[in-house]
């Protein structure tokens, strides 16, 4: 058997290096005493910052043009199989003339034209590349910070549970497009700590409100903070729409 590491295999590696780390700092938050009528709302707080950046994030990557001139255009309104070689085929020359950044730009228009598509894409695939590329670094970062005193333990708790949040927020989304929503997710979905797919709904039928990802707490902020973005020009009413 050859010694080849697969990219996933990578990936999950590194995610328990994370878990390990993160599940460090959890306890020893509890373990020295730093529990406090405090606690909740450092949660609170921290899991509202994760919605709101990532309802910015989604309209940003909404609104943002498309990079024209690649084959963008031809792939959004391709009317062939979008599983098959010719697609997959004209899919890759187009992404490797843009960034991932506009990758996801793109992907995010395309998710407009074909919401069902996200509700059948496994968690791994949607949080893995959050916990190699944003959580694992910044808890690198973290634990010499909380073990040496620079930070206060409510400072690294707040770090902990924004990062959390943030990391399952695409998966919270795609719940909002599945036929069969896992049992965790709908418990959480009725308790409000994940966006239901009523709620979420209300951004498909008007793209230009109800951004937020993970449970909708920050909406009435992100809307408003559209909104002066296109009073301001940063954004176009008609940003989603994809451009030759």
């Amino acid at each position: 058997m050859g010694g080849h590491v697969s990219r996933r295999q990578l990936q999950y590696g590194l995610a328990v290096v994370w878990f390990g780390l993160y599940a460090y700092l959890l306890v020893a938050y509890v373990g020295r005493g730093n529990l406090s009528l405090l606690t909740p709302l450092v949660v609170f707080a921290a899991v509202f910052m994760a919605d709101l950046a990532g309802g910015i994030a989604h309209f940003v990557v909404d609104y943002t043009p498309n990079v024209s001139g690649v084959g963008l255009y031809e792939l959004f309104h391709y009317e062939g199989n979008k599983g098959g070689k010719a697609y997959i085929k004209l899919r890759g020359a187009a992404m490797k003339k843009i960034n991932a950044f506009h990758e996801v730009v793109f992907d995010f228009k395309v998710h407009h034209l074909s919401p069902g598509a996200l509700g059948r894409r496994p968690i791994a695939q949607m949080t893995l590349p959050i916990i190699v590329f944003a959580d694992l670094p910044i808890t690198l970062i973290l634990v010499p910070l909380s073990e040496l005193g620079v930070i206060p333990a409510d400072v690294t708790l707040f770090m902990l549970m924004f990062l959390a949040a943030a990391t399952v927020s695409q998966y919270a989304h795609s719940c909002t497009h599945r036929k069969q929503v896992p049992a965790i997710a709908r418990f959480l979905q009725t308790t409000r700590l994940f966006v239901s797919a009523e709620a979420h709904d209300v951004h498909h039928r008007d793209p230009t409100r109800s951004f937020c990802l993970l449970n909708g707490w920050s909406n009435p902020v992100v809307d408003v903070l559209f909104q002066l973005t296109l009073k301001l020009g940063i954004f176009k009413a008609n940003g989603l729409e994809v451009i030759r």
